[in-house]
């Protein structure tokens, strides 16, 4: 058996895990697995929404954030970074292909010229609009579909597990922000 790798926050020979501590961590592994799997299904269809609506499938969620702030002056360049977890290089290429396609619109901050706030164009709110029917026609050939109610459950599920394993002081650094790197 290959030696494990030293992490002195883990360390099992300090701190060994109990019984509920492994069902736990099997659990987060079962967790990962079944996330990873619905993402890949769902972003099936939330692909083949965007291409009918005329945006990419990353696009989709800065343009979803974009409409979803847009009663509150939009969303700030660095705050949306931080919610996607993308890095600021490939957020800015993003928001430039839409802005290019006059999906949403910039301005600066007059407190802070050097920071900018984005939201969704006319035009970006009808492509999103697109993309919803799209993909509710879609939802609706599954099987069995899901109930809002559920899918809202889950979200509120999932948000707390997001929320808890950013928050833990247990991980190494960068951990849970692997993706924004």
């Amino acid at each position: 058996m290959p030696p494990r790798p030293h992490c002195p926050n883990l360390s099992t020979t300090t701190n060994p895990p109990c019984g509920r501590d492994r069902d736990l961590a099997d659990q987060f592994i079962q967790l990962a697995e079944l996330v990873a799997t619905a993402s890949r299904t769902l972003r099936v269809g939330v692909g083949q929404s965007a291409f009918v609506a005329g945006v990419t499938e990353s696009e989709v969620p800065v343009l979803r954030w974009c409409c979803a702030t847009q009663g509150q002056g939009g969303i700030a360049q660095k705050r949306l970074g931080e919610l996607l977890a993308v890095s600021s290089a490939h957020l800015s290429e993003i928001l430039e292909s839409l802005q290019r396609r006059g999906l949403v619109d910039a301005r600066r901050l007059a407190a802070d010229r050097r920071r900018q706030v984005w939201q969704a164009s006319p035009a970006g709110h009808d492509a999103m609009e697109t993309l919803l029917a799209t993909l509710s026609v879609i939802l609706r050939n599954y099987a069995q579909p899901l109930d809002a109610e559920t899918v809202g459950q889950l979200l509120v599920l999932l948000e707390q597990v997001v929320a808890t394993l950013q928050a833990s002081p247990a991980l190494p650094n960068g951990w849970t922000q692997g993706a924004a790197a």
